[in-house]
């Protein structure tokens, strides 16, 4: 967990201070913060409602929580959900994968406005870096039969199935905590 803040009279200087922290649990005040930024970081929570429920509470009013994550697609059945995405969460260590539907339902439960929830892949292709996974796993084939070295193949190999298949995405958002909070 990496924190930065804008001290007066210094707003072009940061700084960011590393710790441990639980995103569920962030040991942060109240409104410390304009921006909250997470890159691929809120798929590993266990409560994803709660993480951004913390965000929101650590947010100033008017400021803005934006961030990267891996989503499974929207409308994925049963079957194609259990064969392309579960393994992704077993190889990542990831509780579930959330869907776009779902990240915007959790902003707006956190109380956040203005929420944008888009696909990473219409603002360029990733096939580059899927086909760069594939090299690095074929690479990691020819190497020798340990097992960390099969598990990490076994999970890139899942990663790419499941985004080629249209299923895995990476998504991004941007919301804001309103400069009020909403009246009861």
């Amino acid at each position: 967990m990496c924190a930065g803040h804008r001290h007066e009279g210094r707003s072009h200087r940061r700084r960011c201070r590393a710790g441990d922290g639980d995103a569920m649990h962030m040991p942060f005040e109240d409104a410390s913060f304009d921006v909250v930024y997470a890159f691929e970081a809120i798929c590993h929570t266990a409560d994803k409602d709660r993480t951004h429920a913390e965000i929101a509470r650590v947010l100033k009013p008017g400021g803005i929580s934006i961030g990267y994550e891996w989503l499974a697609d929207d409308g994925l059945t049963t079957e194609e959900a259990h064969r392309l995405i579960e393994p992704i969460c077993r190889y990542y260590a990831l509780p579930h994968l959330a869907t776009p539907a779902q990240l915007a339902g959790q902003l707006r439960r956190a109380g956040f406005t203005d929420i944008v929830v888009g696909d990473t892949e219409a603002t360029g292709d990733l096939t580059s870096t899927w086909d760069f996974l594939d090299e690095l796993a074929a690479l990691g084939e020819q190497l020798d039969d340990s097992p960390v070295r099969k598990f990490m193949v076994q999970g890139a190999r899942a990663l790419t199935r499941a985004a080629r298949a249209g299923a895995f995405l990476i998504d991004f958002w941007e919301a804001r905590k309103p400069e009020t909070p909403p009246s009861a």
